[in-house]
């Protein structure tokens, strides 16, 4: 059987915070994603980040590339969005298959909808 891995990209960001309170919520997050049987989380340097992955002119000092299944996208991103619940300041760019999505700490109705769809069409191997 041919080794379905893929690679979901965590770019993230908490505003409140200097570089190395990121770097330390950053292992945190990578730490709570290893213990989901993904098969690898590495912290990469965002200057490696491709262009076409960065949103924006924020700042992206945490990044993460996390191999994993298709049937982990789910449990990543709600431990993601676990993540961010946990602080109002942060935010998250997920990279699937070249789709992405923004995601904040702050949570609203239409944000859960959103990231609902998304995960959705994300997990059925849709192209967005």
């Amino acid at each position: 059987m041919a080794d379905e891995s893929r690679e979901l990209l965590l770019l993230l960001n908490a505003e409140e915070h200097d570089e190395e309170q990121l770097a330390d919520l950053t292992r945190l997050l990578q730490a709570e994603l290893r213990q989901l049987d993904v098969n690898q989380v590495e912290r990469i340097d965002s200057r490696d980040v491709p262009e076409g992955a960065k949103v924006g002119a924020a700042a992206v000092v945490g990044a993460l590339a996390v191999k994993l299944g298709p049937a982990l996208v789910g449990p990543v991103i709600r431990a993601v969005r676990s993540w961010l619940s946990r602080g109002r300041d942060r935010s998250a760019v997920l990279v699937w298959k070249g789709n992405k999505i923004k995601v904040t700490g702050v949570s609203s109705e239409e944000q859960e909808r959103l990231i609902e769809a998304w995960m959705r069409l994300v997990e059925r191997g849709c192209a967005l």
